[in-house]
């Protein structure tokens, strides 16, 4: 019987992604519980895309990934201007953790569980 990919996704914590791995769930993919969201966005906009993320039911962000899942490179927003835009649009009650991926062509930021 094969792993269901989706509950592989959403079970496995990102902590110290390798470019591989980002990757192969970056071919799983767009559903209701991934968004890959382009690298232009402010960190208020990316606030609120992760806050109706955690409003539906969870999931991970990657900033800097095309619909299609190739990655255009995460913009120079820090992880932590991320951290304080969510942590004031929700008035404390999200934390997220983000992360900054880098490999052979380019960066993505990656925020789990929303």
């Amino acid at each position: 019987m094969q792993p269901n990919p989706h509950a592989r996704r959403t079970s496995r914590k990102l902590g110290a992604v390798t470019w591989e791995e980002l990757k192969e769930r970056l071919a799983l993919g767009q559903d209701e519980r991934t968004l890959f969201l382009p690298p232009d966005l402010s960190p208020e906009e990316l606030a609120r895309h992760a806050a109706g993320l955690a409003n539906h039911k969870g999931g991970v962000l990657f900033l800097g990934v095309s619909r299609g899942g190739k990655v255009l490179g995460a913009s120079e927003i820090h992880p932590l201007q991320i951290t304080h835009a969510l942590f004031q649009l929700t008035q404390g009650l999200l934390l997220p953790y983000v992360e900054v991926v880098e490999g052979e062509i380019g960066r993505a930021s990656c925020r789990e569980r929303v």
